[in-house]
């Protein structure tokens, strides 16, 4: 295989090979990236009715978008094989790292805590694992842990009418790799070794199973044969005392919830694991006090959260608040609290933050409502109720001045300001759909006025605004956004991005606001805060990453490292940090709105298009109906056509730019589409 090509993938290696087939290296000649591919075994290749099945569970997978699973790209055929386009994730393996012997607990708790996130990812999709184990979980250099082969034992067993222990991929795909068949039979649930129906619960017990090994360096469940260890899974217990001391109570009891076999009884939510962790990797200190219920809200540190204390009912009305474990060197220890909280009505998920905090942390403001009706609202954290701000209806981005008495925001064509007690708003200046602002001290207001310029400043007082930076054309820089007014208000941080850049792949950069002279910090994230601890924070892929920074040398003092996971982005990122460290941020990947794409007839009769959610927009059917070519946003922005008839996808356009707007030709041969790609016009 290697040297030749699967459509536009040109094999250059093996990566290994395995029951579910030969996985090889290849160079992906149209986006310029290496990927992974997974050629298929030639018994569910060339059988049309499971490739069939194979082809709807893969197109669902690939749905899945989250920085701790390894992405599905696609499904090709070329050279008589059929191969998986998959990320390719650098690194060793869980199972290599075991190797080497037991983690220690702080280290367990922090990979498992990412496996769990990308579960609930996954469980939210309604996608289950079903052969989670040290095999399937990498970690890269920089410590990113990636799940891999979510959902591929149930797309390659088939229909679930014929599908059963006997010929399940976890058991018979391997027939000679015993090692891997042993190895995958000592994760499954009880139910999977009994042959029964797999849900989420199924996932957990693997958790648990891959959670006590990584502590104790030893495999729970072992066996001369298959036979040996799936009667060990069916009849016998994990043994908990193997646990090291070192364990807290508190994982303990987490372990033992996720590997009790009755599934009813057993942990039923991976979310409730990943609340969990969460809390053990902000501070270990805290759990070696009283012990807690799994699932169990964590005690409150500060007062004045109490009557925040209600559960989100979903994620798009719901805020999490905590206090962040960066403290200055000198300062006194924390102990983290983090709480959800509902905000009463859905929180506006437009650029840029929707729940932001006063400097003194004591008050949030908050857009709530839907694109077409929203307004500001302002909301003390001792209180249960949120004040409307009349006269700011569809605002968005707001920001407090230095002294927490004014509230800043943006229209899609204003920049004003409102009293925290009400009153008129204040139009200061004119833009259009602006990228972010800033109220620092000396009482100037740094914004973007529009996607696609420089940063201006204007006096919050009002006046005529100044333009601060301007566009490198050498750079191909399209947007300047994001700015935050730094201590001392001499110099303003901000994102640009360039039209090589994905907008999480920014550049954090630092303009003088005497001189304009730029100094970039920070390549690969976007929405850069500095926090009064000394660390600087940004959010690349949905990650909060944080380090100590050097504001007099304008550097990071070492490396920044992962803070809080999972914090929607949509175009910017939803959180702030006030200066005592508390942290707002709004939970999920938060991007556009997905939908169902269903075909309607004149009768009314709605026959469903794809078996998954897209953000679909500018659907046209084909002249003779048959067809039906649509725009899918994503990361980019790509057209595709679904064939009615045969029930097929097709992909049309690959490039990384953003490919939009499909339109038939009158004849039906050709679609013409517009794209911001290099070149075009």
């Amino acid at each position: 295989m290697i040297g030749q090509s699967i459509a536009h993938y040109t094999v250059t290696g093996q990566l290994g090979a395995g029951g579910m087939g030969e996985v090889y290296r290849a160079r992906d000649s149209k986006l310029q990236r290496e990927v992974a591919l997974k050629v298929l075994p030639p018994a569910l290749a060339q059988d049309p009715d499971h490739m069939a099945r194979f082809a709807r569970e893969a197109q669902v997978l690939a749905g899945l978008n989250h920085p701790n699973i390894a992405a599905v790209y696609g499904l090709e055929e070329g050279q008589g094989v059929t191969a998986l386009v998959m990320e390719l994730v650098p690194g060793e393996t869980l199972a290599d790292r075991i190797r080497r012997g037991p983690i220690p607990v702080e280290e367990a708790a922090a990979i498992a805590l990412q496996i769990a996130q990308a579960l609930e990812d996954a469980h939210e999709h309604g996608i289950i694992h079903r052969d989670l184990k040290p095999a399937n979980v990498k970690i890269t250099p920089e410590g990113r842990v990636k799940v891999l082969d979510f959902g591929l034992a149930k797309a390659l067993e088939g229909s679930s009418s014929a599908a059963g222990l006997t010929n399940s991929p976890t058991i018979s795909l391997a027939a000679t790799q015993a090692g891997v068949i042993l190895g995958t039979a000592g994760y499954m649930s009880p139910e999977q070794a009994a042959a029964q129906r797999a849900d989420r619960r199924s996932d957990i017990w693997s958790f648990g199973v891959v959670l006590l090994e990584m502590l104790t360096g030893r495999q729970t469940f072992t066996g001369e044969t298959v036979s040996h260890i799936l009667a060990a899974v069916l009849h016998g217990s994990p043994d908990l005392e193997t646990v090291p001391a070192s364990v807290p109570p508190r994982l303990k009891e987490l372990l033992r919830r996720c590997l009790t076999k009755n599934v009813k009884s057993r942990l039923q939510a991976i979310g409730d694991a990943r609340v969990v962790l969460e809390e053990y990797v902000a501070d270990p200190a805290v759990f070696e006090e009283r012990p807690a219920a799994v699932g169990a809200e964590p005690e409150r540190s500060r007062a004045a959260f109490l009557p925040w204390a209600i559960s989100g009912l979903a994620v798009a009305a719901a805020v999490v608040f905590a206090v962040l474990a960066l403290r200055p060197s000198d300062g006194p220890p924390s102990r983290p609290a983090r709480l959800r909280a509902d905000v009463g009505q859905p929180l506006f998920l437009g650029s840029g933050a929707s729940a932001v905090l006063s400097r003194d942390g004591r008050s949030v403001a908050l857009v709530l409502g839907s694109e077409q009706d929203r307004s500001l609202y302002v909301r003390s954290l001792g209180q249960l109720t949120s004040t409307l701000l009349p006269g700011t209806n569809v605002a968005y981005n707001p920001f407090f001045s230095p002294d927490g008495q004014w509230i800043g925001f943006v229209t899609p064509s204003e920049l004003k300001k409102v009293s925290v007690s009400g009153g008129t708003p204040l139009t200061l200046a004119t833009v259009s759909r602006a990228r972010g602002a800033s109220w620092g001290e000396g009482d100037v207001i740094v914004f973007a006025p529009d996607p696609a310029s420089g940063l201006q400043v204007i006096p919050a007082t009002g006046g005529k605004a100044e333009p601060l930076t301007t566009l490198d054309g050498e750079r191909k820089e399209f947007s300047h956004r994001w700015p935050q007014v730094l201590p001392g208000g001499g110099a303003v941080l901000f994102t640009s991005l360039s039209g090589e850049e994905a907008n999480d792949r920014g550049t954090l950069e630092i303009v003088d606001l005497e001189t304009g002279e730029r100094q970039v910090v920070h390549r690969g994230g976007l929405y850069g805060r500095y926090l009064t601890s000394g660390h600087l924070a940004y959010v690349n892929e949905g990650t909060l990453f944080a380090a100590p920074f050097d504001l007099e040398r304008r550097e990071f003092a070492r490396t920044p490292a992962p803070v809080v996971q999972g914090i929607a982005t949509t175009g910017g990122a939803h959180f702030d940090v006030s200066d005592d460290g508390t942290l707002v941020y709004l939970e999920g990947q938060a991007g556009a709105a997905k939908y169902d794409l269903v075909a309607v007839d004149r009768r009314g009769s709605a026959t469903p298009v794809t078996s998954d959610q897209q953000t679909f927009v500018e659907p046209r059917f084909s002249p003779d109906g048959r067809r039906l070519a649509v725009q899918i946003l994503g990361a980019a922005s790509d057209c595709w056509v679904y064939d009615l008839e045969r029930r097929t996808a097709t992909r049309l356009t690959f490039d990384a730019g953003n490919d939009a707007v499909p339109v038939w030709s009158p004849d039906g041969q050709w679609i013409l589409f517009s794209s911001d790609r290099e070149g075009a016009p």
